[in-house]
């Protein structure tokens, strides 16, 4: 039992998908257990219509991601 359960808080998972761009390429690095963690730098964009004059407008998104283990293992490939 962990020490959040414990204090009567439920943990929740959130799943997200970002579909976007690389902004560089991933970093990868060797943890001392064996397992593998590869940093991903993403850039997303977002539209939206302004209220006030109606007009559509853009903006990007900077996102960075740690992607652990197997995952990781597959982007190293």
């Amino acid at each position: 039992m962990t020490s959040l359960q414990q204090t009567g808080i439920k943990q929740y998972v959130n799943k997200v998908m970002l579909i976007g761009n690389l902004t560089q390429p991933p970093e990868f690095k060797q943890l001392q257990n064996g397992g593998t963690v590869a940093r991903v730098k993403l850039a997303t964009n977002k539209s939206w219509k302004d209220r006030a004059t109606g007009e559509r407008k853009t903006a990007a998104e900077y996102h960075t991601c740690d992607v652990w283990n197997q995952l990781a293992e597959t982007l190293q490939k």
